[in-house]
């Protein structure tokens, strides 16, 4: 009893080859999983730039037009040439909303500092306003600014993109698992071949 013991014992025990070619597989299982999350993260960050860019923005003075649907809320940004963000930015300018029948849209100063980011350009939140009825708004600024500064009007920014990067980020926890799994098993199975030629 006691040799078939040893020998059911022995059967169920994975041999040095078949443990390094299990690290291998989990290996390669963590190579993909990196790879797929670098390139979700990437077309995620490119998708954050392609928006920051199609924001309408206008010069000051000046005025850009919105299309918003009934109920719609839209966040007007100031936005600055810098890599450096100014908390807050230091400006005073005057801004005028007028719905599709041309009547006045209540203006709302925005209080939480909420800012983007993207190659040298940084944009603040610093108004917001909700469209009474749908169809084209104008919003219309009138001040002093600096030559680099500019007004953009866009939805809020102030959890996008980094909620669609949980998913890129959950790959990269799941590559790093894979890949410490895929050490320990091979060292595991060097360590094995070691013991058996001794």
């Amino acid at each position: 009893m006691s040799s078939s013991q040893t020998t059911q014992h022995t059967s169920r025990t994975a041999s040095p080859r078949q443990e390094k070619r299990r690290a291998r597989l989990w290996a390669v299982g963590a190579g993909i999983a990196l790879l797929v999350a670098i390139a979700w993260g990437a077309v995620v960050v490119a998708g954050w730039g392609a928006m920051i860019e199609d924001l309408p923005r206008t010069e000051v003075p000046g005025e850009v037009a919105v299309e918003m649907a009934q109920g719609e809320g839209q966040v007007v940004y100031v936005e600055r040439e810098t890599w450096v963000a100014v908390t807050p930015l230091d400006i005073d300018v005057e801004l005028e909303v007028s719905g599709p029948d041309g009547d006045p849209v209540p203006v709302e100063p925005y209080d939480t500092l909420v800012d983007y980011r993207w190659f040298g350009v940084v944009g603040q939140a610093y108004a917001t306003f909700d469209a009474t009825t749908s169809g084209t708004h104008i919003v219309a600024v009138e001040g002093q600014v600096d030559a680099d500064t500019r007004i953009t009007v866009g939805p809020s920014l102030s959890t996008w993109p980094f909620w669609q990067l949980a998913g890129p980020a959950v790959l990269l926890v799941l590559a790093l698992a894979l890949g410490i799994a895929a050490l320990a098993v091979w060292q595991r199975g060097r360590t094995t071949a070691s013991d058996g030629s001794d």
